[in-house]
């Protein structure tokens, strides 16, 4: 049985473990959001106001939009 772990502390684990999955994952999560679409660096920001600040400076790192 594995411990309780913070969503930031979870996706920073799954970034450092499988990044292009996650990345993936992102962009489909984003692109079925359909009322209202939002565009990747509104999604960032709606992520980042849920507490995934460091997440979310990886996310924008990756996909170079700091």
């Amino acid at each position: 049985m594995s411990d309780a772990q913070h969503p930031g502390a979870f996706l920073q684990d799954c970034l450092a473990s499988d990044l292009q999955t996650v990345l993936a994952a992102t962009i489909n999560h984003r692109t079925s959001l359909k009322s209202p679409p939002k565009a990747l660096p509104d999604y960032l920001d709606t992520l980042e106001k849920q507490g995934l600040e460091g997440s979310v400076a990886r996310l924008r790192r990756e996909f170079r939009l700091d």
